[in-house]
């Protein structure tokens, strides 16, 4: 708020003191259109008070007029009078310019705006009318370091200069000094801020530092998640309280202090508040839904899961709340209770459209393609220009093997928004499946033109798409071309050990997986890829089991892992241990060809001939160009 009027209540400028019911508090003013940062100015030039100055500038210049040249050499030679002309005239020049300002302001030209400011400064270098105005003009322009500069030479500070300063750094991200000068300003006056900007919790999980230029920060709330952030929870919860002022008695402010205590991380404290307040009103859903908030921070899914239902079920005709709390429920990945709420908030509100496709989007993720394809199918009718309908069409599409379809599908997505990079890449792998190469590869090209602030990611995909199309060579390249902008992209890396591999470049597949592992130590995929690498080179074989067996703890019924396992201990001869753990994983993984090829080998080392060609033959029905299984056979 930049040359506020003073407030009548309390003496603070730029902030209006108002009633309603009965109730008074204080609120920041803002004009719309203007940063809500920075609240409206009001220049301190009245319409009397700037009438007077007219008067006098224009009484001024027409005496220099009138007087001559030799009328102002007289003058200067007496000293004072010529230096009162001089100023007189610089006057007159800086109302000229900031006139010409105020109206490129007025006209949206803030440009300039700033231009003729910057020209009235020159001649009334000490105007804070002036600096104040072109202050409004570097935020209306997010020149917040050039406004900084100008508000730090200001020679009389009031609280709002204090809180634009304030803001300023937190803009700039440097939130020690932002916290500085919140500090003053709010030791300066005991000012209870604004109920309604308490809801949106700027603490640790919420808080962001500068993350929007139109976030306009109050004191004792940004002091409070300051030290919040710092986890000095004594300071935090101090201004935390004067920033509530006298509201701390009821329902209210024990959801305030619930909901501070919680995103502060004083989890006790914001769980003993939430059951005070479930308590005291049971019909209320405020304290339920903060017990559920703390189950879910507490890793507590079923806890979460249970009192979400709770409230579900308590507000059944509630399609808002519903809605919610479906979308809470498929957070927590119980997708069929949210799709059940999803449908009740479908018969609350039939015409609701958004609601509808989010009911389709659930299903789709709960697996239920063919619900999915009917709510969309439905959608279609009423609306024909959202992307999203044609895309999840497309998607169940390609999942049925329906790839003509997909294609028509995706191509009708991208006509409505050719920027989805998601959707060019199932286009290219739907046109890779039809067998069209060459229209496959077109079509990541066509996506680099569309969506060139995606780059990384198509090059990626790109080579995805290459890598599964046996062109190994040309794989590598695109993930070489990924790892030169981004070298610890762990996707990139993964993927280019792959194709290493499959191009018989073991060394440089061994080197890149080595390279994975030294950022991503604990990349189950990767320690399993280099363990089956080793193993079935009949190297490191200690080392390889280890890693492998580190892939099975973070996923024990993963069957490519078991057969990896497996083979590592075939490769050390421990055949009765290896077979084992080879029926795990054909358990797991039962269309694997690699899976039951292994366990021929594992059955042959235990000399079950039989057993054995039973398990290739069936390696070969699902491989059935695989020379070396035919090669075993035929022994």
């Amino acid at each position: 708020m930049i040359g506020g009027k003073t407030a009548n209540k309390g003496g603070l400028t730029g902030v209006e003191y108002t009633e309603t019911n009965g109730i008074g508090y204080y609120k920041m003013r803002a004009t719309q259109g203007w940063p809500k940062q920075i609240v409206d100015k009001r220049k301190d030039l009245t319409i009397d008070i700037n009438m007077k100055k007219i008067v006098l500038i224009i009484a001024s210049v027409m005496i220099s007029i009138n007087a001559g040249i030799g009328a102002q050499k007289e003058a200067s030679e007496r000293g004072t009078g010529g230096d009162d002309q001089i100023k007189a005239i610089n006057q007159a020049q800086a109302y000229e310019h900031f006139s010409r300002a105020d109206l490129y302001e007025k006209a949206g030209n803030f440009e300039k705006a700033a231009e003729e400011y910057r020209l009235a400064l020159i001649f009334d270098p000490e105007s804070e009318v002036i600096k104040k105005s072109l202050i409004d003009i570097y935020f209306n322009s997010y020149r917040y370091e050039e406004a900084l500069e100008l508000l730090l030479q200001l020679r009389k500070t009031e609280v709002d200069d204090i809180l634009n300063i304030a803001n300023c750094y937190v803009i700039l991200g440097n939130h020690k000094k932002a916290a500085e000068y919140f500090k003053i300003a709010a030791d300066s006056v005991d000012l209870p801020e604004p109920s309604g900007i308490l809801d949106r919790t700027y603490y640790p999980g919420n808080f962001q530092w500068g993350a929007s230029p139109s976030v306009y920060y109050y004191p004792n709330q940004y002091l409070a998640g300051y030290y919040a952030e710092k986890k000095d929870y004594k300071k935090a919860e101090y201004y935390f309280r004067r920033s509530l002022g006298n509201d701390t008695t009821g329902i209210r402010w024990l959801y305030k202090a619930a909901s501070f205590y919680r995103t502060s991380g004083q989890i006790k404290k914001a769980r003993a508040l939430y059951e005070q307040m479930a308590q005291n009103d049971s019909a209320s859903n405020t304290g339920y839904l903060g017990l559920a908030a703390i189950k879910e921070m507490e890793k507590d899914i079923a806890g979460a899961d249970s009192i979400y239902q709770i409230v579900a079920d308590k507000n059944w005709n509630d399609a808002q709340l519903l809605a919610i709390l479906s979308q809470a429920l498929v957070r927590l990945g119980n997708l069929e209770e949210g799709v059940r709420l999803a449908y009740r908030v479908a018969e609350l509100n039939p015409n609701d459209y958004f609601g509808a496709r989010r009911l389709a989007i659930m299903l789709f993720s709960l697996g239920n393609y063919g619900a999915c394809d009917s709510v969309l199918q439905e959608l279609g009718k009423e609306v024909t220009d959202d992307p999203l309908l044609y895309y999840y069409r497309g998607r169940i599409a390609q999942i049925d093997s329906n790839y003509s379809q997909a294609e028509k599908y995706y191509t009708q997505t991208l006509a409505l928004d050719d920027t989805l990079v998601e959707v060019w890449v199932s286009l290219a792998f739907t046109r890779l499946f039809l067998g069209d190469t060459l229209a496959a590869a077109a079509t990541f090209d066509s996506a680099m033109t569309a969506c060139p602030a995606e780059t990384l990611r198509i090059l990626f995909f790109t080579g995805l798409f290459y890598n599964q199309h046996g062109k190994y060579d040309e794989a590598i390249g695109y993930f070489d071309r990924v790892l030169q902008s981004d070298p610890r992209n762990t996707d990139a890396l993964f993927n280019l050990g792959s194709a290493c591999e499959r191009r018989g470049r073991f060394e440089d597949a061994e080197k890149t997986f080595k390279r994975l592992l030294s950022i991503a130590p604990d990349s189950p995929q990767a320690l399993n890829y280099l363990g089956y690498m080793w193993a079935d080179k009949g190297i490191n074989l200690d080392q390889a089991r280890k890693m492998i067996a580190r892939a099975l703890e973070a996923d024990p019924d993963n069957g490519a892992y078991l057969d990896s396992y497996a083979w590592v201990l075939y490769r050390k001869g421990k055949y009765k241990e290896a077979l084992k753990y080879q029926e795990k994983a054909i358990q797991y993984s039962a269309e694997d060809p690699v899976l039951f090829e292994h366990m021929g080998d594992i059955k042959a080392a235990l000399k079950d001939y039989k057993a054995a060609r039973e398990y290739w033959r069936r390696a070969l029905e699902l491989d059935p160009s695989n020379e070396r299984i035919g090669r075993k056979l035929s022994q």
